[in-house]
């Protein structure tokens, strides 16, 4: 891990909940190695490919679990599936190689709300077994374990209540990360798309929306990558450039460098946009 990085808790509990539809199949294999990749190494201190998964013994003080979630089109199958837990990285990166992104061609939406219900259930059963297991002094550090949900997506969600989770049977999605929220629980995102849902999601589980949009944490302009209280390494904001200084440039490159910069400036721009239009329907909502 970097040096640069922040130093994670030494305790923390981790559930990555991911959209198991051909709508992210085709994104999961850079996505995992930009930022699911990183993630583990950032919570386990090591890279898992420094380790073979025989000699993975796991990293001491994090659990992992991986809820994946389908759409409509996967019943009579349960909406989301919950596997785990663990302490292995290698472990979560071969649970996250056998889930089958299929289905889901004729829907634009996704089971998110049942997803991150599945983690609700999780972490409560985690915060079981830490209380079952320690006692004294160890029970309340226990207590005090970071706790992180990673949503990896790229569907909006169905506006329907949860109706499979027996503790949350009802509840939508606003009241779902609001209760993740009130229990400390970090909701990051990670997208290959931008989808307004994405923004009003990260600031209702308690994000601060304006410091995650100023982290280039995205090694995709395309990409939207929201964490909160934890981190990546960051990417240059200008690539570097490709000719060697006081070397002569072709003029077909040189047009072909300046045609490119409108487009560049562009994607900058959109970004901030984005994020002033989203604080310009808060301020009249709130004026409402």
């Amino acid at each position: 891990m970097s040096a640069d990085l922040e130093q994670p808790a030494k305790e923390a509990d981790v559930v990555f909940v991911i959209e198991a539809t051909a709508n992210l199949g085709a994104y999961i294999d850079a996505l995992k190695t930009d930022y699911i990749v990183p993630t583990l190494e950032y919570f386990c201190g090591y890279a898992p490919s420094e380790r073979s998964f025989a000699t993975d013994v796991g990293c001491s003080d994090t659990l992992f679990a991986l809820v994946a979630y389908s759409t409509a089109n996967s019943a009579p199958e349960p909406a989301s599936i919950c596997i785990g837990p663990t302490s292995s990285a290698q472990k979560l990166l071969k649970w996250i190689d056998t889930l089958k992104f299929v289905g889901g061609g004729a829907e634009n939406l996704g089971h998110v709300t049942e997803g991150l219900a599945s983690a609700l259930q999780i972490f409560d059963d985690f915060q079981q077994m830490h209380q079952s297991n320690d006692i004294g002094d160890e029970k309340k550090q226990k207590e005090n374990r970071r706790k992180h949900c990673i949503l990896i997506c790229n569907s909006p969600p169905y506006q329907t209540p949860c109706i499979e989770s027996p503790s949350y049977f009802g509840l939508s999605l606003d009241h779902i990360v609001s209760s993740m929220r009130e229990r400390r629980i970090s909701l990051s995102i990670i997208t290959p798309r931008r989808m307004s849902f994405l923004f009003k999601l990260f600031e209702k589980a308690g994000g601060d929306l304006q410091s995650a949009m100023s982290k280039h944490y995205a090694r995709d302009v395309r990409h939207l990558v929201l964490l909160k209280h934890y981190e990546l390494q960051e990417r240059p904001i200008s690539p570097p450039s490709l000719n060697p200084p006081h070397a002569p440039i072709i003029q077909s490159a040189m047009n072909s460098t300046v045609s490119n910069l409108p487009q560049q400036h562009q994607q900058a721009s959109q970004q901030q946009q984005q994020l002033q239009q989203h604080q310009q329907q808060q301020q009249q909502q709130q004026q409402q």
